[in-house]
């Protein structure tokens, strides 16, 4: 089993106990704490992943933090703790991805990438997002990024959907059909 497909799998199972035992938000927040505590604190992240400390002082410290931080939801307490005892916690990145990505399909929110060849003025980000939410029937979180080699228009990648309106594109297909007319 690959490494996202293991961390797939935990992420639907948390997903599926936070749905019946917590909100799915409030176990995202945690499980990104945890991560960013993990991320930014490198002794107790070596701590936790090396294989010479033993399973029973990774449970020990992990323990010692739940208590020190009132809030985390015992779904992501339970979850890390399963990690640990499988020596898995190096998937907890992609773990938090892939539940990322769960909790945004609940909520009917899908992510769409915009490429422009100049930056997006801030009402055109409004009208592009609430235009491709009602396409959708969706709620659209817009990330945009600038290239100027498109020269204009936009590409916008909408899950595995790609639409190019770039002028490039639009160029490269005037290009084609020149070619084919002759």
């Amino acid at each position: 089993m690959t490494n996202q497909t293991a961390a797939n799998r935990y992420a639907k199972a948390l997903f599926d106990v936070a749905l019946n035992e917590a909100d799915p938000q409030v176990v995202e927040a945690d499980l990104a704490g945890f991560v960013e505590l993990i991320t930014t604190q490198t002794t107790l992240r070596q701590a936790l992943s090396s294989p010479a400390v033993p399973v029973e002082r990774k449970q020990a410290v992990l323990s010692a933090i739940s208590d020190r931080v009132k809030e985390v939801s015992p779904a992501v307490v339970r979850l890390l703790e399963l990690l640990i005892a499988r020596d898995r916690l190096l998937l907890l990145p992609e773990i938090v991805t892939a539940y990322q990505a769960r909790v945004r399909e609940h909520m009917h929110v899908l992510r769409a990438k915009v490429t422009t060849a100049l930056p997006l003025p801030s009402d055109r980000h409004q009208a592009l997002a609430k235009r491709l939410g009602g396409a959708t029937n969706c709620k659209i979180e817009l990330e945009t990024h600038v290239d100027p080699s498109i020269v204009g228009g936009a590409i916008v990648k909408l899950g595995s959907t790609i639409y190019d309106g770039s002028i490039v594109r639009q160029l490269e297909r005037m290009r084609q059909q020149f070619e084919n007319s002759l």
